[in-house]
């Protein structure tokens, strides 16, 4: 992948080959076509983060890195296109942004209050697991230990114990 701050809608429409106007009578611009990819992910995690119980500390935490394994099994390419897509503004994805921080900031939070928490700050736990859950993911492979291999690393990386 070039980077999807290099990728134009024209380049990709010749890669899907199909019209350059039939992309742009549905995606006026490149935000439009990463929104519409990233949307049904962003609304799954969401629905899925409001279920868990924030304050069960290490449990909690473990609930939101298997919201990641669903994501991974169910959205992978929304994964890698939110990974490519970190520079670009949020636009209308926003406040789906927005309630997704809503629903772990406080399962961090939780669990830097009982100690659990690695460096005790929740916005740095919540910032590795944005960008290193899906290169983990990657990493872990396919098969039933892949999801057990992911919750490992990131358990060392944000828990203590």
């Amino acid at each position: 992948m070039h980077g999807l701050d290099r990728v134009r809608l024209e380049a990709i429409a010749d890669a899907a080959d199909i019209a350059r106007g039939t992309l742009y009578s549905h995606f006026p611009t490149k935000e439009a076509l990463v929104g519409a990819i990233v949307r049904p992910a962003l609304e799954h995690a969401v629905a899925a983060l409001s279920a868990i119980d924030r304050g069960r500390g290490v449990a909690s935490v473990d609930a939101v890195l298997g919201v990641w394994v669903e994501l991974w099994c169910g959205h992978r390419d929304a994964l890698r296109v939110m990974q490519h897509a970190r520079a670009m503004p949020l636009g209308e994805l926003s406040p789906l942004h927005g309630a997704l921080m809503e629903h772990i900031l406080p399962v961090f939070a939780g669990a830097a209050a009982r100690g659990a928490l690695r460096g005790d700050d929740p916005a740095r736990a919540a910032l590795m697991l944005a960008r290193l859950a899906m290169p983990l993911l990657e990493l872990c492979g396919e098969g039933p230990k892949a999801a057990a291999r992911f919750k490992d690393a990131m358990h060392g990386l944000l828990l203590r114990c």
